[in-house]
């Protein structure tokens, strides 16, 4: 028999809904100033990466903020020049500081994997990396990975798909306002 995924397990899908309600609220009524403009899709990422955090890494509030500036760090000195430069009383290069901030992503990971409280991250660990087989993948490969999807394309794929359908709203409002108003 086939093992249902553990996203839609029962354990997991109850509490979707919850997740999803607490980050949307904090973002939308919290955090988002109604007399000053926004940028969409910065905020919609921020909504997104922290509901991937909760979603997939079973992280939330500080620890999900940390990871958040972490990625950040990563991601924006990931693409700048690769030298690796620390110079004394000077800043470090960029590179430099994504770098430490990918091993202190993967660090996170790593505790996360050996405190066993996250069902998903156990989940697919137990399918990619422990399975008795040659498909088995190599744990460094497997964090990083996890690093990829969720400090990166989940939340930035979300992001975008939701700036787009913010931007378009206009185009399809007409379909979905009554026409008696």
């Amino acid at each position: 028999a086939q093992r249902t995924s553990v996203l839609l397990q029962s354990r997991n899908v109850k509490n979707y809904q919850e997740n999803r309600s607490r980050h949307y609220d904090r973002w939308v009524f919290r955090e988002i100033s109604t007399s000053d403009p926004v940028v969409p899709y910065e905020i919609f990422k921020k909504f997104a990466t922290l509901l991937s955090f909760k979603l997939f890494l079973n992280l939330d509030g500080p620890k999900a903020e940390e990871l958040s500036e972490l990625a950040t760090t990563h991601w924006h000195g990931i693409i700048s020049v690769p030298l690796s430069v620390k110079l004394p009383f000077l800043m470090s290069s960029s590179y430099r500081k994504a770098a430490q901030a990918r091993e202190q992503i993967l660090g996170i990971i790593e505790q996360i994997l050996q405190d066993e409280k996250c069902d998903f991250l156990q989940e697919a660990y137990t399918r990619c990396v422990r399975q008795p087989s040659e498909e088995a993948i190599d744990k460094d490969l497997f964090k990083n990975t996890i690093l990829v999807f969720v400090c990166a394309l989940i939340p930035k794929a979300l992001a975008s798909l939701l700036t787009s359908f913010l931007d378009t709203s206009g185009l399809w409002a007409k379909y979905l306002v009554s026409q008696e108003e």
